[in-house]
């Protein structure tokens, strides 16, 4: 654990990719399952984001999207819309062949129509 504390991220990015190499297993996963709290959970989004970032960001995602939370798609689109959300867009289309424009329209432009057409508009798009 001290690895997360004291140890750059490049090498804990490189770290979580030669255990999977090695073990062919998730580094996050295993650690999340035997510590089965939000310090589990912690680590398991740490070494997910050091593995693939812009994956990472398509999850979260993906979970506000499914769980219909406005905040958390709120939070992230506004927190990369200068950065990577161009590429956190691509790799949502890749990743779970549904356009996030689509996904998010439907599941609250209903309820939030100001919030959508807002987040549309940081996607460029409207």
């Amino acid at each position: 654990i001290e690895i997360f504390c004291h140890k750059s991220f490049a090498y804990i990015q490189c770290l979580c990719k030669i255990y999977e190499q090695i073990h062919k297993k998730d580094l996050g996963i295993n650690l999340s399952q035997y510590y089965d709290t939000d310090f589990g959970k912690t680590l398991l989004c740490i070494c997910q984001f050091a593995v693939d970032p812009i994956k990472f960001y398509c999850g979260i995602l993906r979970e506000g999207i499914e769980s219909k939370n406005i905040y958390k798609v709120m939070r992230l689109i506004v927190t990369r819309c200068e950065i990577d959300l161009k590429l956190v867009l691509q790799e949502y289309g890749c990743t779970y062949n549904h356009d996030l424009i689509i996904d998010i329209s439907s599941n609250f432009s209903f309820k939030y129509k100001e919030v959508t057409y807002a987040l549309l508009m940081l996607l460029e798009l409207k």
